[in-house]
């Protein structure tokens, strides 16, 4: 299951590479995010699930990073299966974020723990156009 999941998640990320994205219909305020496949690979230390242990699509503690938030990105997109529309600035946060996955966890749970992690940590909010389509913006913060 490990290397299925390492075998998604490459052929994500070529494919994000290789430029399969649609234009977002607010392709004024936001811009396609392209991964770093390299660095996102090889930010993750993958743990393998002790022998006995439930076939959960993502194994607890296979998630692991303390990264720039780009390469967090990369990584969620990959895990996602999908092209990533964010804001400009986005790409300029000096922010790292910390993941570790404590608990075996299905894909969509696993997308779902990104997102809160990315909203507690950067401040970013996710919107799912489609199942293959996500732009990324900033919270708005009252003032």
């Amino acid at each position: 299951m490990k290397n299925q999941i390492q075998l998604c998640t490459v052929a994500a990320l070529v494919c994000l590479m290789a430029g399969c994205s649609k234009r977002s219909p607010d392709a004024d305020s936001l811009i396609p995010f392209t991964p770093e496949p390299q660095q996102a690979l090889s930010a993750v230390s993958p743990v393998p699930a002790p022998a006995g242990r439930s076939t959960a699509d993502v194994p607890a503690g296979s998630i692991q990073f303390n990264i720039q938030l780009s390469q967090a990105l990369s990584i969620y997109a990959a895990l996602a299966d999908a092209e990533l529309q964010i804001e400009p600035q986005i790409q300029s946060l000096p922010v790292i974020i910390a993941f570790t996955n404590h608990q075996d966890l299905t894909r969509a749970a696993a997308i779902r723990a990104l997102e809160e992690t990315f909203t507690k940590q950067a401040g970013l909010v996710f919107e799912h156009r489609d199942a293959r389509n996500v732009a990324v913006r900033q919270e708005k913060r009252s003032q």
